[in-house]
């Protein structure tokens, strides 16, 4: 993934669980947030090492 989709895909995940964070997680489950958690934490690694 190049740096610029990085940066774009870094910030919908960050915007998805920001929404999901002020519904005050009330229909989330785990399954719904932590494959996107994961990726925001290996993009962040990533960027990190780069």
């Amino acid at each position: 993934m190049i740096e610029k989709q990085r940066k774009r895909r870094r910030m919908a995940l960050i915007r998805i669980l920001s929404d999901m964070s002020r519904n005050g997680w009330a229909n989330a489950r785990f399954e719904d947030y932590h494959p996107l958690e994961t990726e925001l934490a290996q993009l962040e690694a990533s960027h990190g090492r780069s």
